[in-house]
């Protein structure tokens, strides 16, 4: 696999483990976390460019936006089989110059918004309806004011997903049982379905591959 993806992979996993202290469930795209900190990078400089770039594995002294991470946006906002949109904003109070604008706009779907960080209750409703819009009004609040004290800076990032299963289950055969979750038995649906799938296990995991339809794009699961 690609350094750059591993990259990404890492990134994620760190973020995932941080929130999992929560006890909450947890949704995240290591790869649309990646694009939105490689756009923050694209604008830095000095020891805050060094910085990022040990922290991100790249050369400081070159783009991140590498041929591997490029083919692979390219390629998500062009499958076919699902739709999967990617969107980065950065809520700001300086002033990005025109260049940093169009760069993380061409190169990163990314939007830049001035900001008056001074009145937080304003700027969280704004990222919060930003947010709303990007995700098909699917995930309606991200931050509360509070979050948002003494902030200069705000980056969000959203990415909105929605495919159908290669193969349709059937919703007659759709049946309520008992979940064994760590905080004892729930009564959940189980859909069900007879098919010849990618399927791997050992005695510390099982893993299953869903195809979407066009089957370029898989949900993969481990048990």
């Amino acid at each position: 696999m690609p350094e750059a993806f591993d990259v990404g992979n890492e990134i994620g996993w760190k973020v995932f483990q941080a929130n999992a202290l929560l006890k909450k469930n947890v949704f995240l795209s290591p790869i649309s976390i990646e694009f939105a900190l490689c756009a923050l990078f694209e604008g830095s400089k000095g020891t805050i460019r060094k910085s990022a770039a040990h922290f991100l594995k790249l050369d400081s002294s070159k783009s991140p936006l590498n041929p591997d991470l490029a083919a692979l946006f390219k390629s998500l906002r062009e499958d076919k089989g699902v739709k999967i949109e990617i969107a980065n904003s950065i809520w700001t109070s300086l002033t990005p110059s025109n260049s940093y604008r169009k760069l993380v706009h061409d190169r990163y779907a990314a939007e830049i918004h001035s900001a008056d960080f001074s009145s937080p209750e304003k700027i969280s409703v704004d990222i919060n309806d930003w947010v709303s819009k990007a995700t098909n009004n699917i995930i309606t609040k991200v931050v509360i004011p509070s979050d948002l004290d003494g902030a200069l800076m705000a980056l969000a990032n959203a990415i909105y997903f929605k495919g159908s299963w290669d193969e349709n289950f059937d919703a007659k055969l759709t049946k309520e049982d008992d979940f064994q979750s760590s905080k004892g038995k729930l009564l959940a649906h189980f859909m069900n379905r007879v098919e010849n799938f990618s399927y791997f296990e050992d005695v510390s995991v099982q893993v299953l591959e869903l195809p979407y339809r066009q089957r370029s794009t898989s949900m993969v699961i481990f048990i």
